[in-house]
């Protein structure tokens, strides 16, 4: 009931449009990829499991029928005479042995680099987390400009059918020309074939949204602008951190490699139960330690510790890499901003002269002092003037997540 009243109200919130937090957290939570990435996590957690358990002692039972020779001895001395059999044609061996580590750096290795590894997963989730939110972030803005366009064309065909009737009229009283009556509604029609297209732009926007969040969108809000971080730190980067990681993990496989160089110690318990002959007693058990140490595998060792060093100084270098990359990145953004935060003082500038501009022009060829050419273009550039500002506002926004994005918020 719970379930089914949570999904009724997401349905009654999405009538209304979804904000852009809760598009995030759709996305978030039902995204593929993410999904994906949580069950990798998943695995990497079991991997420390498995590895966890060679700690632990290995228990083996076996059971085995034999069919052999009967070996029988003779014994035949002056002042001694015997006959027994050494061992049967036909005999059980049952074998219960456990072998428990006491000292394997193997081990011990391979259970810090299964935890190095769930680590890097951990921050591959949240890597990927950022990057699917600077994704829903400018779908979302994309959508926000394509509604604002379908706004303005919207604006734009009211003002064109108002002058059309206006046009439409001077032209019934014999004051213009059929010249001006047919660009006037030539203009009107290409401006409603914009708007059709920009719908269904604005639609393909909605759509991609649905797909990163998981539920179907039909409108978006307003998002407010906010304030550039004090903090301008790129340290805290989900990737940069999981670059880390991976460095951690190369060099923790390079103490694994290095492992095999060292001894193993381990003790054995075993108890066998057989009638292999009946000189010897049916049950016997045996206790042992035993140290094992590989002094020469053919070189194969040396190889692959190489190899994991140029393994770990690779990690390192797309740390640097990644991490500089970010700081140019970071740099560029700033000025992107900058430049924008102008850009929209010089479009209201702009917008509120094409005002003036289409208010003159309607005036002037409602008085005969100007023609329906100005008008239109008048217009026109008023409509580029309003489209202009809010682009740039949209932009703007989109460029500070692209900054929240290289800090890792």
């Amino acid at each position: 009931m719970g379930k089914l009243l949570k999904t009724f109200l997401i349905a009654v919130g999405l009538t209304f449009g979804i904000t852009l937090q809760e598009a995030e957290k759709y996305a978030l939570e039902n995204f593929f990829e993410v999904q994906k990435k949580k069950e990798e996590v998943k695995k990497a957690k079991d991997e420390i499991y498995r590895a966890l358990s060679e700690l632990f002692p290995r228990i083996d039972l076996t059971y085995s029928y034999f069919f052999a020779k009967k070996q029988d001895i003779n014994i035949n001395t002056p002042f001694f005479l015997a006959n027994f059999t050494l061992i049967n044609d036909n005999f059980y061996r049952t074998n219960f042995l456990i072998t428990q580590n006491i000292f394997n750096p193997i081990v011990l290795s391979s259970i810090k680099v299964a935890r190095a590894n769930k680590n890097l997963k951990n921050s591959e989730l949240e890597a990927l987390k950022n990057e699917i939110k600077l994704k829903v972030r400018k779908t979302y803005i994309t959508a926000l400009k394509l509604r604002a366009t379908v706004q303005i064309l919207k604006k734009q065909i009211k003002r064109l059918e108002e002058h059309y009737k206006n046009v439409k009229a001077l032209y019934e009283e014999g004051y213009v020309a059929l010249k001006d009556l047919l660009e006037t509604k030539v203009k009107l029609y290409e401006v409603k074939n914009q708007l059709s297209q920009a719908k269904a732009n604005y639609q393909k926007a909605l759509d991609m949204l649905s797909f990163l969040t998981g539920v179907s969108i039909e409108e978006v809000e307003e998002v407010q602008d906010f304030p550039i971080p004090t903090n301008i730190d790129v340290s805290q980067n989900p990737k940069l951190t999981a670059l880390n990681e991976a460095v951690h993990l190369a060099r923790t496989y390079v103490d694994l490699v290095t492992s095999y160089f060292y001894p193993v110690i381990d003790l054995t318990v075993l108890y066998q139960r057989t009638n292999e002959s009946p000189s010897l007693p049916k049950d016997r058990y045996f206790i042992s330690i035993n140290f094992k140490w590989n002094l020469f595998s053919g070189g194969k060792r040396i190889f692959e510790l190489r190899k994991a060093q140029r393994n770990l100084k690779i990690a390192q270098f797309e740390y640097l890499k990644e991490k500089n990359l970010l700081r140019t990145e970071l740099k560029g953004i700033l000025r992107d901003i900058k430049v924008l935060q102008e850009e929209i003082k010089t479009a209201k500038v702009r917008l509120l002269e094409a005002k003036e501009h289409y208010r003159l022009a309607i005036e002037k060829y409602k008085n005969g002092l100007g023609t329906n050419a100005e008008v239109l273009d008048a217009e026109a550039y008023l409509t580029s003037a309003e489209q202009e500002l809010k682009i740039k506002k949209y932009e703007l926004l989109s460029t500070k997540f692209k900054l929240l994005e290289v800090l890792g918020r």
